[in-house]
């Protein structure tokens, strides 16, 4: 998978806000033919923040796994 996206920093905060997409020109998803047949991944989002020493992140991965839609966060 390759996201992309775009930083902010705000107050010494900075914070990445990335996304892929299945079929996205720019930042798609790549995947074996086995996965893309049965456990599709079919967008990523993903928030990362920075603030002094503390890194936190979030992100949700959108799935069609055998016909049927699966959200995983992290």
């Amino acid at each position: 998978m390759l996201a992309g996206g775009k930083a902010d920093i705000d107050d010494g905060t900075v914070t990445l806000r990335l996304a892929a997409a299945d079929g996205d020109p720019d930042w798609g998803v790549i995947q074996s033919p086995f996965m893309r047949d049965n456990a599709r991944t079919t967008s990523f989002f993903q928030t990362v923040t920075v603030k002094g020493d503390t890194l936190s992140y979030s992100q949700t991965t959108m799935l069609d796994i055998y016909g049927k839609e699966f959200e995983h966060t992290d």
